[in-house]
C-alpha cells in the first residue's frame, strides 16, 4: 500500500512489485477482523515443514466460516 489504504489506484498499482511467496511464518493472533485482518498478531517464527503453496486461511473457531 503506497497511500496507506487497502484499495489502490491504477497509478499505485503500476508502481507495485508483485512477489511470489516463498517463506511460511507461524503467527499467533486474537481474531480476524470484519475486514479480514489479524487482530493483535505476533510473529512466532518461520516454518520449514510447510511450503507456501500449502498455506490456506484457517477458519477454525470462526462464526460464519
Amino acid at each position: 500500500m503506497l497511500s496507506g489504504h487497502a484499495i489502490s489506484t491504477a497509478d499505485e498499482m503500476r508502481e507495485m512489485q508483485w512477489v511470489k511467496p516463498e517463506l511460511v511464518a507461524q503467527i499467533r493472533f486474537v481474531e480476524w477482523t470484519a475486514e479480514g485482518r489479524l487482530r493483535h498478531a505476533a510473529f512466532l517464527g518461520l516454518r520449514s515443514d510447510k511450503s507456501a503453496r500449502e498455506v490456506r486461511r484457517e477458519w477454525r473457531g470462526l462464526s460464519g466460516g
